[in-house]
Order: C-alpha cells, then structure tokens, then sequence
C-alpha cells in the first residue's frame, strides 16, 4: 500500500486538490471549476504513426473532454475532402486530402475551410487550441 495520501490540498486559496492515482497526479478542479473545453490539436505527427508523449497526454485530456485531432494534409486527392478516424473514446483524428498543383495560399485556405467546417460540424464552442506543429505558425 502507497504512503500517497489520496487527496492533499496544495494550499487553502487554491481552487484544486492534487488526486494521486497509480502513482500520476492529477488536478481534480473545485466544484464549479471542471475543465470542460474541448481541445483541438493542430499536429505534424499523424497520429497512428508511432503512440508518443502527444498520444498519450490527448487521451488522457479525453477522459472528461472531447479532443479534436487535425493532421497535416495528404496531398493527391481527386477533390478536397476530410477523412475522420475515432481511435480512442472521444478522440476524433481528421487527415485533410488535397489535391495537386496547390499554390500554398490556397493549400492554407482549404485547410482552414476544412477545419472551420470540422469543428462547426461537431458542434466545438468553447476549446482549447494545442499548436503541436512548427508548420501551423
């Protein structure tokens, strides 16, 4: 048995507790003070590539949140379109396909059509925007 305390209050004024769990802290929120945002992920890595630290921290965000996952485009479809795949309990992982010949203005502008498109589709109001990619900035 683990001398961890289960709960511990960090301080008095402070609106979070720290819950241990299986030996990995977690904020558990004061009442009326969930974290309930969505979060949407800009990402250069595609997601079924290799389960890293990003992976592994999305699907733990999605335990009591939705997460939005947006890949970088594949280039090459006969039309723009989005493919969606939900590899974890509220994951949702959207891989743009874009045709050839783009100039990269309008590469960027279908993309944010897509995305704006995606993210108004599932109903995304209040979230929290993870830049995971040098190529987004």
């Amino acid at each position: 048995m683990s001398s961890v305390p289960t709960s511990m209050r960090v301080d008095d004024d402070a609106p979070y507790s720290i819950d241990h769990e299986e030996n990995m802290a977690q904020m558990t929120f004061a009442p009326g003070m969930r974290m309930t945002s969505d979060l949407v992920c800009l990402s250069h890595l595609r997601w079924s590539w290799v389960y890293q630290r990003p992976q592994h921290l999305m699907t733990r965000a999605a335990r009591d949140r939705r997460v939005f996952v947006f890949e970088e485009p594949l280039i090459g479809a006969d039309r723009p379109r989005i493919d969606i795949a939900r590899p974890a309990r509220n994951v949702s992982v959207a891989t743009p396909r874009l045709p050839d010949g783009l100039s990269s203005i309008d590469r960027v502008s279908m993309q944010r059509e897509i995305l704006d498109a995606w993210v108004a589709r599932e109903g995304v109001r209040d979230f929290t925007l993870w830049y995971y990619t040098t190529l987004a900035l």
